[in-house]
């Protein structure tokens, strides 16, 4: 397993929990952007 940082791209996927094609991760909105938003810098 390789662990890197987020980019801006990586980033956007991890969002969507790597499920890009889920109809279900769509209608979810931002909350898991909300909650890193947050989390982020306790690292």
């Amino acid at each position: 397993m390789k662990i890197i940082d987020l980019d801006e791209q990586s980033l956007s996927l991890f969002l969507i929990c790597l499920e890009d094609w889920s109809d279900d991760m769509k209608e979810a909105g931002n909350r898991k952007e909300v909650w890193y938003s947050k989390m982020k810098d306790r690292g």
